[in-house]
């Protein structure tokens, strides 16, 4: 037996679950009230690509959120390829909710942010967060760092672009709907999610659905992607 075959993957759904209340925090859920009532429009591509359009549209949003007489001071812009498109100071003026903008139809979507989730997962602070990092790296410090922070998640706040007024709010530690893709990691299947009820899973839980989801997606390519043979005869040299 090679090493491919001994993955760890099981994603554990919770099913009949006693109701509690919503684990996101308050502010987060006031933005998310006050953005229903927005009349913003989605882009259309530009020059055909429909990532330049998302783009356009997260411009749009924070500044609509910027214009806020609320919630203005609470929002702090981000360099361009941190974790999130921005920070969101809680009411407490101390504890920062990190926030990544997505808008959609419904389809399934790149969500895959490692900084993102070290952030979710881990002690780390934001100085501490790294840039760029190989999955080995951000393995390694998932798994040295691994904590529980009370009201730390990574969150998606998704906008329908049919429908610029249905927006959605969910932590990665609240996503049910994850897919796995051997080219982009984890993704999340929106119109799924949107129709699923939020969800109580442990911390545990949620990690393990990060961890276990990222090694479906290494173990797909793998096997969908190179010889078997060349597997089995790498995996004997790895130590």
């Amino acid at each position: 037996m090679y090493w491919v075959e001994k993955v760890p993957y099981h994603i554990k759904k919770i099913y009949n679950m006693k109701k509690t209340k919503s684990s996101t925090p308050q502010i987060l859920l006031d933005v998310l009230d006050y953005l229903k009532t927005n009349k913003l429009v989605a882009e259309a591509k530009v020059n055909g690509e429909g990532r330049m359009a998302s783009l356009k549209d997260e411009e749009t949003i924070i500044e609509f959120l910027k214009k806020s007489k609320k919630f203005s001071k609470y929002i702090i812009e981000v360099e361009a390829r941190k974790a999130g498109d921005f920070y969101l100071l809680d009411y407490d003026k101390v504890t920062i909710h990190i926030v990544n903008i997505k808008t959609t139809k419904g389809s399934t979507d790149n969500a895959t942010c490692k900084i993102g989730f070290l952030w979710a997962f881990t002690d780390m602070e934001l100085d501490e967060l790294p840039g760029n990092i190989t999955l080995k790296i951000w393995n390694n410090l998932m798994k040295k760092r691994k904590a529980n922070i009370p009201n730390r998640d990574y969150w998606y706040l998704t906008f329908d672009k049919r429908d610029m007024s249905k927006v959605f709010l969910r932590g990665a530690k609240q996503i049910v709907n994850w897919k796995y893709n051997p080219s982009n990691f984890l993704q999340i299947d929106w119109k799924m999610e949107w129709e699923t009820k939020e969800q109580s899973y442990s911390f545990d839980e949620s990690y393990s659905n990060i961890m276990d989801g990222m090694k479906e997606c290494i173990r797909k390519k793998l096997v969908n992607s190179y010889p078997i043979d060349w597997v089995k005869q790498i995996a004997k040299t790895i130590k």
